[in-house]
C-alpha cells in the first residue's frame, strides 16, 4: 500500500524487504532484495533529504552479507542514479529510462575476459575480427533455431551464442545449453555459452519504477540493446547482432525493433533472417511445447520441428521432470 502511493508497486519475487517507520508507526521508506538484485526502494517525500536511500541500501547490503552475496546489482530510473553511486554502486549502463548499478568494479570485463577464454576452449585459434551474436532462449532448441545460427554463421568469423542463463523456463539451463552445444557441434567457427549476468531478460527485470507498466518491457529492452551495444560487443569484438524475424509474438517482435533502432546507433549491425518454417508455419519453440504438453515426445510432427539430439533428450528418463511440468500447464 505504501509503495502503491509512491506511484509504484511491489515486485512478487521480492524476498527480504526492510523500512522506517514515523513515531505514528507509519511506513515511510522501504527497500529489499530479490536475489542479488536490490529493488523495491521507496521514500516518502516528507522522509527524504534525510540520507534514507542510503541507509535502506546498507541494511539491504548487510543482510545480502548475510546469505553469502557480495556482489550486487540494482536497476533505477536514470534520475536515480547518483543517489546509488552515493551509496557505493557504478553505472553500468543506463538507457532512456532505466539504468544498471553494480557495487563492485569490473563486472562486464570480467565476464568479457571469462568469455573469451570459453571460446579459445571451443574454437582453437578462434578468429575475433568480425565476430556476430545470438542470444537465443531456447526453450527448447529448434531446428529453427539452428537454422538461425547457420545463417549468422556464414556472415562471421566467429559466432558467439549466448543462452540465456536464468533458469525461469520449462526446460532447465543446464539441459538447454547442452543441448545447444549438441545441436551445433558441426560448426566449426560457433562457441555457445551462458548469456551471464549483463544480458537483461524481461522476467527479472524489475519494472516497479516504470509509470506505465505497459511499457516496461519496451524500457527493458532499450537498455538491453544499450547495454549490449556500448559494453559487451565492444569488449567481445562483436560487430552484428542477429535475429529471427518474429512474426507472432508481439514482444519478441517489439524487441527486434528496438535493436533495430539502437544497436546501429553503436556502430553495431542488427541482421534478421526469416523465421524457418515448417507445414507452412514459422518454427517456434512455444509451439514444441505446446505440442509436447498435448501429446508427450510421440507427437505427431516433432521431428519436423526438432533436432535429433533434442528429440533423443526428450525420449530419455531425464526429461520426465520436464515433461510432467509441460502436461501440468496444459
Amino acid at each position: 500500500t505504501f509503495m502503491e502511493g509512491q506511484g509504484i508497486r511491489l515486485d512478487a519475487d521480492v524476498e527480504y524487504a526492510c523500512g522506517f517507520f514515523s513515531e505514528e508507526d507509519e511506513l515511510v521508506a522501504c527497500g529489499g532484495h530479490a536475489g542479488a538484485i536490490l529493488k523495491g526502494f521507496a521514500v516518502a517525500e516528507e522522509a527524504r533529504g534525510c540520507n534514507m536511500l542510503g541507509r535502506l541500501v546498507s541494511a539491504v547490503t548487510a543482510h545480502q552479507a548475510q546469505q553469502g552475496r557480495t556482489r550486487l546489482r540494482v536497476f533505477t530510473a536514470p534520475d536515480k542514479v547518483q543517489l546509488f553511486e552515493s551509496s557505493g554502486f557504478g553505472l553500468v549502463a543506463c538507457g532512456t529510462e532505466a539504468a544498471l548499478l553494480e557495487n563492485f568494479k569490473g563486472g562486464v570485463e570480467r565476464f568479457a575476459g571469462e568469455a573469451r577464454q570459453r571460446v579459445l576452449v571451443q574454437v582453437p585459434g578462434a578468429d575475433f575480427s568480425s565476430a556476430g551474436a545470438v542470444v537465443m532462449n531456447c526453450n527448447p532448441f529448434t531446428r529453427g533455431h539452428r537454422s538461425l545460427v547457420e545463417r549468422a554463421a556464414g556472415q562471421s568469423s566467429l559466432l558467439y551464442v549466448f543462452v540465456v542463463e536464468e533458469d525461469r523456463s520449462v526446460f532447465p539451463f543446464d539441459v538447454r545449453i547442452r543441448l545447444v552445444r549438441e545441436g551445433l557441434a558441426d560448426l566449426a567457427n560457433v562457441a555457445v555459452l551462458p548469456s551471464g549476468p549483463y544480458m537483461i531478460s524481461q522476467a527479472t527485470f524489475p519494472s516497479y519504477f516504470i509509470k506505465e507498466q505497459a511499457r516496461a518491457g519496451e524500457v527493458c529492452t532499450d537498455l538491453d540493446a544499450v547495454l549490449f551495444a556500448r559494453r559487451i560487443a565492444p569488449a567481445l569484438g562483436i560487430r552484428r547482432r542477429f535475429a529471427g524475424t518474429e512474426p507472432s509474438c508481439a514482444v519478441t517482435g517489439a524487441y527486434n525493433r528496438i535493436m533495430a533502432s539502437v544497436l546501429p546507433a553503436h556502430g553495431i549491425e542488427f541482421v534478421e533472417f526469416p523465421r524457418l518454417e515448417a507445414d507452412g508455419a514459422p518454427v517456434s519453440a512455444s509451439a514444441v511445447r505446446q505440442l509436447l504438453a498435448a501429446a508427450g515426445p510421440s507427437a505427431p510432427g516433432l521431428d519436423r520441428l526438432l533436432s535429433p539430439c533434442v528429440l533423443r533428450w526428450l525420449s530419455s528418463t531425464e526429461a520426465a521432470g520436464t515433461l510432467a511440468r509441460l502436461a501440468d500447464k496444459a
